[in-house]
């Protein structure tokens, strides 16, 4: 959302990376001899508990899911909360948590939705 970057004090703007720069990639990019000695080892273990969660909890609820009924839900979460940005441009972070889809056809549920408001 435009928006939500536009309402940054720009002095912490400036300090925000441009993504689109070779340089931010090249700063960002892993270097494997890193993870045997801290912080990169402590950032591996991370992650590496973080995946085995992920195999654990997550990806045995997935099976026999369809992921064209996610999409299409994805699409229409999407879609009204952009049109919710363009409406209401004092929003300035919205977080909705869990997303629940529905079977194919009943759209989705917002058990939780987070919503900040400043100035637009």
């Amino acid at each position: 959302m435009v928006r939500v970057a536009a309402s940054i004090d720009p002095a912490v703007r400036a300090t925000i990376p441009d993504p689109n720069l070779e340089s931010t990639y090249l700063r960002s990019k892993l270097d494997w001899r890193e993870t045997s000695k801290a912080p990169g080892a402590d950032w591996l273990a991370y992650y590496q508990r973080c995946l085995a969660v992920r195999r654990m909890r997550v990806v045995p609820r997935l099976r026999g899911m369809s992921s064209g009924g996610v999409f299409s839900v994805e699409r229409d979460v999407l879609l009204r909360v952009s049109r919710l940005a363009d409406e209401v441009p004092e929003i300035v972070e919205l977080d909705l948590n869990p997303v629940i889809a529905l079977p194919d056809g009943h759209g989705c549920r917002i058990v939780d939705a987070r919503i900040k408001v400043g100035r637009g």
